[in-house]
């Protein structure tokens, strides 16, 4: 589901859409449930027609039976003929009606599912460097089977329940007028008894979940200092501030189940009073030898009501549906309309430009200072640019500006003559690739974290870079491509995971070669074939080199040197 850049998403906007690609299916779920719905009706009063066949029954007050579809039998066989035909029809439209609405709702799930993925990765990065990774991975997860439930049970299950209501209504209102009057009056007061109850059910509701929320961020973020807890003894300090919050989802939660556990009382009791008041009807008409209801009538409706009942317990719980479905929502839109990255709209080609760095500003939000103070620096395409930037100089900011990840405050980045924020993201990386900490090893192998692709066709061309940078190393120094690497290459030494950053980025042949502190951690049989892949790629690339003086490596050519002054303001 994409969407512009001012455009937002709606609940609405969502349902529709989905709605308008699966329109075959919602249609035959639909039909089917109107049809089980019927079958549903005709079963229960069809042993109204079985008890008057059985008994001999022929009053006129009766004849209501012979009036339905397919019910002028003559003959109690016949009658259980046509029964085993309509329990058959049944099962067969009420096994097509949930299935049909199951998938459905597994089908929303996972298009809800995919679209918030798309638009996670989508955010700019400023909004995880201010909020955390987990707000955006957890907090939402949990909210999916609501959503799914507000789709399935409070829009489709919905929709068939209240056409089964219908009819039924419809049936007792030709049965018996007074009958429909009860039942009538009786619905509508157990729905406004509802209504009101589930004001205060949303209220606990929503306070349980944003606390519940609120949780799991809390453990994502003890979980990474999991090492610190353990390390320093903090197991207690922070297993008090986890109860503290436990303790507020248990009281929450608790309020939610007691008004929810009340509607859940009052529904049943409501509709149980509901028929003992149709008795007490049909007990008064015959003491006033008045109404159309005999023996086989009375039945029919005592029945009709009974099988009617988990119906309308369903649908007076839909409202929960909703309103657990519009909190999930009003979470989900929350994380799908933050803005995203800004998108340029022009292809460049993939080769290697001149970069230009022009009065550059730029500093992080709610920061004293900025990082970056009038930066004026241009990189030269086939050369490998050297720029001295010490340790806190805002090495990291900086790649992540000519990476377009950050946008300046104030001045302009060029790429060739074109500003990048005028290009679009996708051809901008297209044409870079980085070496950096800062940009971790993403998959279970060596093969997974190097390689854009799953196809084993990639394996050459992998060990073969790979045979490049480790040779010389010892055998069992030596990285192989179904080795496993752990979470971001946690398996490894710093000096391997350099390796794969390096792997990697050669894999993709990428014109304009970011590095940061090329040389650091490896050994020097490594820096050597490193230099030496280097010097190769120059002369169809532009390389930057972002190190201080003191890492500064021998046997590098065509070197443009840079210095920086004045990255800080004091």
């Amino acid at each position: 589901m994409e969407k512009t850049e001012t455009e937002q998403f709606k609940k609405w906007q969502l349902i529709r859409q989905f709605t308008g690609r699966h329109y075959l299916t919602i249609i035959i779920a639909i039909l089917t449930g109107i049809i089980s719905s019927l079958l549903t009706i005709l079963i229960p009063v069809s042993f109204g027609k079985y008890y008057e066949l059985v008994f001999d029954l022929r009053a006129v007050r009766a004849q209501f039976l012979n009036k339905l579809p397919f019910f002028d039998v003559q003959s109690p066989k016949a009658y259980l003929w046509l029964l085993l035909i309509l329990i058959g029809l049944k099962g067969l439209f009420h096994f097509l009606e949930r299935f049909s609405i199951a998938r459905l709702g597994e089908q929303f799930v996972y298009d809800i599912r995919d679209t918030l993925y798309v638009r996670q990765l989508a955010l700019h990065i400023n909004i995880y460097d201010e909020r955390g990774i987990g707000r955006y991975l957890l907090r939402y997860s949990g909210d999916l089977k609501s959503i799914r439930n507000y789709f399935t049970k409070g829009i489709l299950r919905f929709s068939t329940d209240a056409v089964l209501l219908i009819f039924a209504l419809l049936t007792l209102f030709l049965m018996d007028k007074g009958v429909g009057i009860i039942v009538l009056s009786t619905w509508l007061t157990v729905v406004g008894l509802v209504f009101l109850l589930n004001i205060p059910l949303r209220k606990a509701s929503l306070n349980k979940r944003n606390k519940t929320s609120g949780l799991l961020g809390f453990i994502n973020t003890k979980l990474k200092g999991i090492q610190t807890i353990k390390v320093f003894n903090r197991q207690v300090p922070e297993t008090t501030r986890f109860r503290k919050r436990t303790q507020k989802i248990l009281q929450y939660g608790i309020e939610y189940e007691r008004i929810y556990n009340v509607i859940f009382v009052i529904v049943p009791t409501a509709l149980y009073l509901m028929i003992g008041a149709v008795l007490w009807y049909v007990l008064w008409q015959k003491q006033q030898g008045a109404g159309q209801v005999n023996e086989g009538t009375l039945l029919s409706i005592v029945l009709l009501l009974i099988t009617i009942l988990p119906v309308f317990r369903r649908i007076l719980r839909t409202p929960v549906s909703w309103e657990l479905g519009n909190i999930s929502f009003e979470k989900l839109l929350k994380v799908l309309n933050v803005p995203a990255e800004t998108l340029g709209t022009k292809n460049i080609r993939k080769r290697a430009y001149p970069m230009h760095i022009r009065d550059v500003r730029f500093g992080y939000a709610n920061a004293n200072r900025n990082v970056l103070n009038d930066i004026n620096i241009s990189f030269k395409p086939y050369k490998i640019n050297v720029l001295n930037i010490e340790q806190g100089e805002g090495k990291t900011t900086l790649i992540k500006l000519l990476t377009g990840l950050y946008t300046p405050a104030s001045g302009q980045i060029l790429l060739g003559e074109d500003n990048i924020k005028d290009i679009s993201l996708t051809s901008l990386r297209r044409c870079l690739t980085v070496v950096s900490p800062d940009f971790p090893l993403v998959g279970k192998t060596v093969f997974e974290a190097v390689s854009y692709s799953i196809s084993k066709s990639k394996i050459p061309a992998v060990e073969t870079i790979l045979q490049v940078i480790q040779r010389g190393l010892p055998p069992q120094q030596q990285l192989s491509v179904h080795d496993k690497i752990g979470e971001f290459g946690s398996h490894l030494s710093v000096s391997q995971q350099k390796i794969l950053q390096y792997t990697r980025a050669f894999l993709t042949r990428k014109p304009i070669l970011i590095i940061e502190e090329p040389f650091e951690s490896l050994p020097k049989i490594v820096k050597d074939n490193i230099v030496q892949l280097l010097n190769e790629r120059v002369e169809n690339s532009t390389i930057i080199l972002l190190m201080s003086w003191e890492s500064m490596y021998g046997k590098l050519s065509d070197i443009h040197y840079i210095e920086l002054e004045n990255t800080l303001i004091n």
